[in-house]
């Protein structure tokens, strides 16, 4: 499964989820990389929360407020879930990052 997530340009403190439907990956570490189509990485092997509500894994990543400070545009990520060092899953998305609004 893929998503997409759309953030304006800067914004940071909302989570952005990434839901596994019918499995449970609690026991699992995951961390979140964001990249551009340069394949320049704007975030980085970041912690994420994982947690098991109803029969559903949700994986949340919330924004700092210098990982979106990028041109508006199209960025690729993936969140990595591991356990013991072992790769059990990873979900692809991407991200739309849209121009800000004009400041008063």
């Amino acid at each position: 499964m893929s998503y997409q997530f759309q953030i304006v340009r800067g914004d940071f403190g909302r989570i952005y989820r990434g839901v596994i439907k019918d499995q449970n990956y609690s026991d699992c570490d995951a961390v979140i990389y964001d990249w551009n189509e340069d394949d320049v990485k704007i975030v980085d092997n970041r912690i994420c929360v994982v947690s098991y509500v109803g029969s559903n894994t949700h994986v949340e990543f919330t924004p700092t407020e210098i990982d979106f400070d990028v041109p508006p545009g199209i960025y690729y990520g993936l969140f990595k879930l591991t356990k013991e060092d072992v790769t059990e899953r990873t979900l692809r998305f991407t991200w739309l990052v849209e121009k800000q609004e004009p400041q008063d």
